[in-house]
């Protein structure tokens, strides 16, 4: 899947003031390579200001199942996000199932969200995940909201040096990302940082660097969380991702069976 890249991503991003600056801390330690920003939401105006001034490469984190706080939040907005959140409430049922009924809601969000990401950084996302990896639903999955090449975040691997399990939820896991692969830019393996760090009884640092060797890999972490934000900024950590080939989004190129793909389209 391309060449070697090690992405560390930082999610919530402007969900809140406190969550911002735990993100922006672990950034400047060298400990993450970009963010995803939330919209709509309490401190996504001063976050994005904050992300424009240092550099931070940041997506959109896409989020249909918690409410928007912030400003800018019209009556038919709300609404329509308040439908959402009621259909994707049961979200291990709404992983695996498609429904037609709320395609233009989801659509018309996804379109507002990815507008508003582009008024507030000027510039479109560097990619796109989502609050309670929503965006693996088939209600978002297939949406045309989200074309064709757009770099989104993969569905979860296996853990680094686990063998895939075979059991019917794990191939149809399996499945999906390769559906994700055909469809999207996005890494050959996703991680969160409870699947690598030692602390959280993951794999182990080394054995993570190990695993990611010749692939692209991105490791999801919250700085926001409690427990994460000090090991982020623990000297292992900061030396893990040193040691990688890492970068943002902005540097994963398409598969080659994206790139042909791509070739074969007409115009």
């Amino acid at each position: 899947m391309g060449d070697e890249l090690l992405i560390v991503n930082a999610d919530d991003w402007g969900a809140s003031v406190a969550v911002t600056d735990a993100i922006a801390r672990a950034h400047a330690a060298g400990a993450i390579t970009s963010t995803t920003g939330m919209v709509f939401m309490a401190d996504s105006v001063r976050a994005a200001a904050l992300a424009r001034e240092r550099g931070l490469p940041t997506g959109l984190h896409l989020n249909l199942t918690e409410a928007l706080d912030g400003p800018g939040v019209g009556a038919e907005h709300a609404a329509r996000h308040a439908r959402l959140r009621a259909h994707f409430a049961d979200l291990p049922r709404r992983r695996w199932r498609y429904t037609r009924a709320v395609r233009r809601d989801v659509a018309a969000e996804i379109a507002v969200q990815l507008a508003e990401h582009r008024r507030l950084y000027g510039a479109p996302p560097g990619h796109v995940d989502s609050h309670h990896h929503v965006h693996v639903c088939p209600d978002v999955l297939l949406s045309p909201a989200l074309p064709r090449g757009t770099r989104v975040r993969q569905t979860r691997s296996a853990p680094p040096g686990a063998g895939a399990p075979r059991t019917p939820q794990a191939l149809a896991s399996t499945a999906k990302a390769t559906l994700m692969r055909r469809r999207f830019t996005t890494t050959s393996r996703f991680w969160a940082i409870a699947d690598v760090h030692p602390a959280l009884e993951g794999a182990g640092l080394d054995a993570a660097l190990a695993a990611a060797r010749g692939r692209t890999v991105e490791v999801m972490v919250h700085p926001g969380f409690p427990d994460e934000l000090p090991l982020l900024l623990a000297d292992d950590w900061r030396a893990f991702v040193a040691a990688a080939r890492a970068g943002d989004y902005g540097a994963l190129r398409p598969s080659s069976r994206r790139r042909a793909s791509a070739m074969r389209l007409p115009g």
